[in-house]
């Protein structure tokens, strides 16, 4: 797997966030308006197996200081999902929550309000070298691998619609078709 290689080269990549601070260093308090008490959703069981992985990831969360215990009146029912190298994947479903909480009426902000945000940011050198060294796809699994990822970042990329032609042509689409730009 190629993704394997980039985190061999390197390391840091995959390493805890330096310079975490477990301490809130800013004043910005979240409010969310809900049109309803607090919901309160019971308890699963789950597999001794899984209950064990379950708590090693929040502990972990825990420690890194992401997450902390709680006795909100609120709580979503969690589900665990197994990944395909064998760990387990924690999902919340949250569409009660959502279903009582009033949308945010201006979600957006303006373009140019985050361009003078982003004013004078520049990119790490390292992950800029790493996305400019990505090895060319050699296999058709790997250029699906390849497509995958640009297809994710699409909405984010300009002329990203001229990679429906490569697509197609992995998926086996007909060779007549024709596609306009």
């Amino acid at each position: 797997m190629i993704y394997k290689e980039i985190f061999k080269d390197y390391p840091e990549l995959l390493q805890l966030i330096p310079n975490f601070k477990k301490t809130v260093s800013h004043n910005t308090v979240h409010f969310l308006e809900t049109t309803d008490l607090p919901l309160f959703s019971k308890l699963q069981r789950l597999h001794p197996k899984v209950l064990n992985e379950v708590k090693k990831e929040f502990q972990y969360l825990i420690d890194q200081g992401i997450c902390r215990p709680s006795k909100s009146p609120w709580a979503s029912p969690i589900y665990v999902v197994p990944k395909a190298d064998g760990s387990y994947r924690v999902c919340g479903d949250y569409r009660r929550l959502n279903s009582v909480t009033v949308a945010d009426g201006y979600p957006v902000p303006h373009i140019h309000d985050v361009i003078n945000i982003l004013h004078g940011i520049k990119p790490l050198k390292s992950k800029v070298e790493v996305i400019q060294n990505y090895p060319r796809p050699k296999t058709v699994s790997e250029l699906r691998r390849y497509i995958g990822l640009i297809n994710y970042f699409r909405r984010f990329n300009r002329n990203a619609i001229l990679l429906a032609p490569l697509t197609d042509q992995i998926r086996g689409a007909e060779k007549e078709r024709k596609h306009s730009y």
